[in-house]
């Protein structure tokens, strides 16, 4: 992937987060529509404390990882977690900024494709696979309903919901 072509993808929105499962392009989708829009790249590892992100003062992290981001920006994660109390946080902050807000989300519909990404970055393991599937049924739901697109990384194209749906099946089968 070197070049964004998403024509029919509306990149005014001052806010971009891109995510994603590890492996499936978020770092370079995000240098890229940076690139394409003149929005600041920041990195989630630069701004995110992995270390607290366990603890009892998560919310307040995540409410100062928030307030560091800025005005226009396109960001390689969202600072979100599964629990309820951190999803909360992102939806609060999505809710105050709904009107400037994009979500992309990066995919890999090639598990061979994603498996060799996996292997470059030494992450090959059985669990990969149902990570995947978790992601795409679990985590990535939270987002139904927010302005999201779905960016197969490997065709270089949008998708629809259906079509992941679909990819799932397969791999589940």
């Amino acid at each position: 992937m070197s070049e964004l072509t998403l024509p029919d993808v509306d990149f005014s929105y001052t806010k971009i987060f891109v995510t994603g499962l590890y492996g499936t392009g978020k770092s370079t989708t995000a240098s890229l529509i940076a690139q394409s829009t003149g929005h600041r790249l920041l990195n989630f590892d630069d701004l995110w404390s992995y270390p607290r992100a366990a603890g009892p003062s998560q919310n307040q992290h995540v409410r100062e990882h928030f307030s560091k981001l800025g005005d226009r920006f396109v960001i390689d994660a969202i600072g979100f977690n599964p629990r309820p109390d951190l999803y909360r946080t992102f939806n609060s902050f999505y809710s105050k900024h709904e009107g400037e807000i994009l979500i992309v989300c990066t995919l890999c519909l090639s598990l061979e494709v994603w498996m060799k990404r996996l292997a470059k970055k030494r992450l090959v393991t059985k669990i990969n696979v149902e990570n995947y599937i978790d992601f795409h049924t679990t985590l990535l739901p939270l987002h139904s309903g927010k302005n999201i697109i779905h960016y197969d990384t490997v065709a270089g194209t949008c998708v629809e919901p259906s079509d992941i749906e679909e990819f799932i099946r397969g791999i589940q089968s």
